[in-house]
C-alpha cells in the first residue's frame, strides 16, 4: 500500500495471517488435538519501490521456548541489502515441542495467547518512506 511519502509492506504472506486468529472465541468447551507438530522456514526477499527506504525497520517480538514451556518459538529477522533496495525477510517457527499436541480445556486460554501472538508477529508491517533526494537532483 502506498500513501504519499509512506508506504506500508504486510508480512501477511503466511498463512495464519491470511486467515486471522486460529482461536477467535474468548471460550472452549472441548479440547484442541493438533495431528502433529510442525515447523516452518520462510525466506523472503522483497524488492523495495523506487525511492523508498525503511523506516526503522522494526520485528516483532520473539517467542522463545522458555515462554511457552519449550511448545513453541518464533522468531523473525530483517534486513536490507548493502544497496538498499531489498528487504529480506526471514520467519523460523516451530510448534509442538516436548510433546505439545493435547491441549486440554483448562490451558485454553494460553494456547489462544499464544497462537495470538504468532498471528500478530504474521501480519506485522513495515514503512517505507521516500528517500531522500540526492545532491546531484
Amino acid at each position: 500500500m502506498h500513501r504519499g511519502r509512506e508506504a506500508f509492506v504486510s508480512a501477511a504472506w503466511f498463512l495464519y495471517s491470511r486467515i486471522g486468529p486460529l482461536f477467535p472465541a474468548s471460550g472452549r468447551k472441548n479440547n484442541v488435538v493438533f495431528q502433529y507438530p510442525w515447523s516452518e522456514r520462510d525466506h523472503v526477499t522483497i524488492e523495495l519501490p523506487e525511492g523508498f527506504v525503511l523506516d526503522s525497520p522494526d520485528v516483532p517480538s520473539p517467542i522463545k521456548p522458555e515462554m511457552t514451556q519449550g511448545i513453541s518459538e518464533q522468531t523473525i529477522t530483517m534486513a536490507a541489502t548493502k544497496d538498499g533496495h531489498t528487504l529480506i525477510y526471514e520467519r523460523k517457527f516451530f510448534f509442538g515441542g516436548k510433546g505439545g499436541i493435547l491441549f486440554p480445556v483448562k490451558s485454553y486460554a494460553p494456547l489462544k495467547q499464544l497462537f495470538d501472538m504468532i498471528n500478530k508477529g504474521d501480519d506485522h508491517t513495515i514503512t517505507l518512506k521516500q528517500a531522500a533526494a540526492s545532491a546531484s537532483n
